[in-house]
């Protein structure tokens, strides 16, 4: 074998192999009204499975969070997410699919 391609592949294959044990998931959306469909600005989005993650939706309702970094073998961490509004009902999601989330009123 080549010295370049032995080289080269002492080099990639570990980098590979690290990147491929490590990962995070995410979760976006946008949180609206149960009733009125409206989106809702500054609704807290609070990272459960990371420590010290809180996030705003913004004036369209928008959020997008991520995990940490973590360990990925076998799979990757699942993602839980608190979403709260004053007036509203919280709302508690794992892994949720990228959509409308729906806030209830007290």
């Amino acid at each position: 074998m080549k010295k370049w391609l032995r080289t080269f592949l002492t080099i990639c294959i570990p980098l590979l192999l690290l990147y491929s044990c490590e990962g995070y998931r995410c979760a976006e959306g946008v949180v609206r009204d149960k009733i009125t469909f409206a989106p809702i600005d500054s609704a807290k989005i609070n990272v459960l499975t990371s420590e010290d993650k809180i996030k705003y939706t913004d004036t369209t309702g928008a959020f997008n969070v991520c995990n940490y970094m973590g360990g990925c073998v076998p799979r990757c961490k699942e993602i839980t997410i608190q979403i709260s509004k004053p007036g509203y009902k919280d709302v508690t999601l794992t892994s949720p699919d990228s959509g409308d989330v729906f806030l209830e009123r007290l």
